[in-house]
């Protein structure tokens, strides 16, 4: 019995993927308008393919990638299938549980969100300015 090549474990041809991505039509254009500064919206994405384009975005992303989830349930299942296409971490950034105006300073959320506002805010002053 030989064996015809290296097979990557699982993990690693899931990570493969978001390259792959990166030579479908269209995605070229999406990078382009990121990078000049500009939002991009892909409609029709929905599941697991919502982590592997993140993962390809993250790619060529010079600084911090925001995604936003209309659900918390799907920001978390975002974050868990990440990890399946990326080696970079998500920070959730948590949804105020009370109306405005009943925000409670002693809050956990308060306090969660104050974190990833301050990490950001730090990752912002460590990162190289975007080429010109």
């Amino acid at each position: 019995m030989s064996i015809a090549g290296t097979k990557l474990p699982a993990s690693g041809r899931l990570a493969e993927l978001a390259g792959r991505l990166q030579q479908q039509a269209g995605f070229v254009e999406v990078t382009a308008s990121l990078l000049a500064g500009h939002a991009a919206t892909l409609d029709g994405v929905w599941g697991s393919s919502c982590a592997l384009i993140t993962a390809a975005l993250l790619q060529q992303a010079p600084g911090v990638l925001v995604v936003v989830c209309p659900h918390d349930d799907e920001a978390d299942d975002l974050i868990n299938d990440l990890a399946l296409f990326a080696p970079q971490t998500a920070e959730r950034f948590p949804a105020w549980e009370s109306l405005p105006g009943e925000h409670d300073a002693a809050s956990g959320i308060f306090g969660d969100r104050l974190r990833v506002l301050k990490d950001l805010l730090n990752f912002n002053r460590l990162a190289p300015p975007f080429p010109s």
